[in-house]
This record gives C-alpha cells, structure tokens and sequence, in this order.
C-alpha cells in the first residue's frame, strides 16, 4: 500500500486494529448511535496509540493511505511500478493542488479561470512523470481536475 510498513510496524498495527475490526464487524454505522458513538471513541484512542508508535512523519504516512483515492492512486501506481513514497508524494500534490484551487474562489473569475487552468496543468504535468496519459486523464477526471 502507500504506506509500506516495515515488519514490525505491521505486527503492531495489526494488533492495535484487529479487536477494533472483531469488535465492530457486524455492526455497520448508521445503525446504533450508542455503537456509533463506541466505535469512533475506539477509532480515535487507536488512532491516538498508531501516531504515538510511528511518530509524526510516519503516522502522516500512515493516515493519506487510509485516504480512497491515494487507494486508488496506489492501485494505479503498481501497474506503472511506482512505490510507496512516488504514490504519498502524488497524492500530497494532488491534496495540495485541490487547497489552492479552493482558494481562488477570491480571485476575479479571468484570473480564477487562468489560475485554475495552470494549477491542473501543473498536476497533469506531475503525474505525467509516473503514468501514462490514459491513466491519468482518468485519475485526473475522477478527482475532478482534468486540465
């Protein structure tokens, strides 16, 4: 995945995350509010524990692979050989290019316009360095951000 755990970190995990997926599998949320409510305190001291072994860098890692489209990138990445740092450094400028496209809300529309248009040229250019251009049109335009 895009995270690459060593051996040891997986065992650790591992053993921090499976009573949480034993104790909770078959009780989907939405349900229960009193199991909802359980289930996030759970997910967050675990979360708490995880960050607390890995350390910061690490737990940062460790969290944008939970996240659906660095799945998605990660999937795509094994078929262009990527690895797992190539796939968080991605992702990082896919999140980062989607915070400054949010920003430009301010701008005047023409301004916005060519600002928007360069930020998602930029990216196709990024990800141009890894995948072909067949996968990342279709990345891009799933995310929404097709030059």
């Amino acid at each position: 995945d895009a995270f690459a755990p060593t051996r040891d970190e997986f065992l650790a995990l591992f053993q921090l995350r499976h009573p949480l997926e034993l104790d909770f599998e078959d009780k989907p949320a939405g349900i229960d509010a009193a199991i909802d409510a359980r289930r996030d305190a759970t997910e967050k001291e675990i979360a708490q524990k995880i960050a607390a072994l890995l350390g910061p860098g690490r737990f940062d890692d460790y969290r944008i692979s939970l996240e659906p489209a660095c799945q998605a990138l990660r999937f795509d990445g094994r078929y262009a050989r990527a690895d797992a740092a190539t796939v968080r450094r991605l992702y990082r400028t896919l999140v980062e290019t989607k915070d400054r496209l949010a920003r430009l809300d301010t701008q005047p529309p023409a301004q916005r316009d060519d600002a928007a248009a360069s930020l998602k040229a930029g990216l196709h250019q990024d990800f141009r360095t890894v995948f072909d251009e067949e996968t990342t049109r279709r990345f891009l335009q799933e995310q929404s951000l097709w030059p």
